[in-house]
């Protein structure tokens, strides 16, 4: 496995690291499904970034400290920007496991004021949990991370039916405007959106200059 500093490529990952945090993951995921849908203007309001992005990079955060495994981290370029960042910006985040490299994604994500916030579950732990991660993997971690552990990502994909390229987003999470409906279309996975890409990028859009004019 190949190591830069405190860093180490995903190419190598242990099996080990793999199930820790899909474990973890899968934990925050299930909880979070059972929570109400939430307006999405509610939510971009609360988060700091929005943009549709390009995976570049990963890589697994290992502490020196006993091999500690912190997260992952990301670099992405942004291809889409719509708030808080600008075309061809690189934008850093964690800590959730299962972005591929080359993948394309609408992101939301959220500036913490602790690294360990970002990790997901983890502020739902004990207090020795958080202070194992703070003794480990202070200063190795991004502050900024997907909204709602992991749920605010959606990644593109392509009707071939409709010919049209939409996000995948599951239809528990957002209360959405009617304005939008139209633009919806029932994925065969159960619980599952295939979101009309152009539109809801529209959407958010307006969003944007809403807040902005104010």
């Amino acid at each position: 496995m190949k190591q830069i500093g405190n860093v180490y490529s995903l190419d190598g990952i242990l099996m080990k690291s793999i199930l820790f945090i899909l474990m973890v993951s899968l934990a925050t995921s299930s909880a979070a499904k059972s929570t109400e849908p939430v307006d999405i203007e509610k939510v971009f309001r609360m988060v700091d970034t929005v943009a549709m992005v390009q995976i570049v990079e990963s890589k697994l955060i290992v502490s020196s400290k006993d091999d500690f495994q912190c997260g992952v981290k990301y670099k992405a370029k942004v291809i889409e920007p719509i708030k808080g960042v600008e075309l061809g910006d690189y934008i850093y985040f964690g800590n959730n496991l299962g972005y591929p490299v080359g993948e394309k994604s609408l992101m939301l994500i959220k500036t913490v004021e602790e690294e360990w916030q970002a990790i997901p579950n983890v502020s739902l732990k004990s207090d020795y949990v958080k202070k194992m991660y703070i003794e480990y993997c202070d200063g190795l971690l991004e502050k900024n991370t997907v909204w709602s552990n992991g749920l605010g990502s959606f990644p593109i994909g392509f009707n071939s039916r409709t010919e049209m390229e939409y996000l995948k987003m599951w239809d528990h999470i957002f209360k959405l405007p009617k304005s939008i409906l139209s633009g919806y279309e029932r994925n065969r996975v159960p619980k599952q959106m295939e979101v009309n890409k152009n539109a809801f990028m529209k959407y958010l859009k307006t969003l944007q200059i809403k807040s902005e004019s104010k």
